[in-house]
């Protein structure tokens, strides 16, 4: 038996992936226009995670499927498209350092629409996660020189998908 992987090392290859997808984006967008390098992200995640979905284990309710589609396009359509079109103006720093918004919008929407119990665990979090953002900003590896705010507002907006996605998993899926 295999031991398993350390969550300190599983930690690290998830912040691999999820650092590297800025630049890729951005490095996509040399060769393909804005839309297609959202394309190709959407369809590469899911032609690679086909393999792992233990298709006679779904089972959808049909009641559920608004949910799950709204799911989709908060969690995955919607900001895809909004990253590569800020990436057009904003560098791929600015756009991972802004997207640690996202735990900040988890709190507020679960607290605002879902009903969420606050918490001082829960405001600890959000507050080392935006202050490990302020590290990064202020460390002098974040490129600001040709930032556009309406680029960068796109990424919050993003940011706000993604939390509204998680209070919907959680919640209601």
């Amino acid at each position: 038996m295999k031991a398993p992987i350390p969550n300190i090392a599983v930690l690290c290859i998830l912040a691999l992936i999820w650092g590297s997808s800025f630049i890729l984006m951005k490095e996509g967008l040399y060769v393909f226009n804005q839309w297609q390098v959202a394309a190709l992200r959407i369809s590469i995640a899911g032609l690679v995670l086909i393999p792992f979905v233990r298709w006679k284990a779904v089972k959808i309710a049909r009641k559920d499927w608004p949910m799950f589609f709204v799911s989709g396009l908060l969690g995955n359509f919607i900001p895809a498209f909004l990253f590569t079109a800020a990436q057009t103006r904003i560098s791929s720093s600015l756009s991972g350092a802004l997207n640690s918004l996202t735990p900040l919008f988890v709190l507020i929407v679960g607290l605002v629409f879902m009903g969420v119990k606050f918490n001082k665990f829960k405001l600890y979090g959000v507050l080392l996660g935006l202050a490990g953002a302020l590290l990064l900003i202020f460390s002098r590896g974040l490129e600001t020189d040709s930032t556009d705010l309406s680029y960068s507002m796109l990424v919050v907006l993003a940011s706000m998908c993604y939390g509204t996605n998680v209070n919907i998993i959680k919640y209601r899926l």
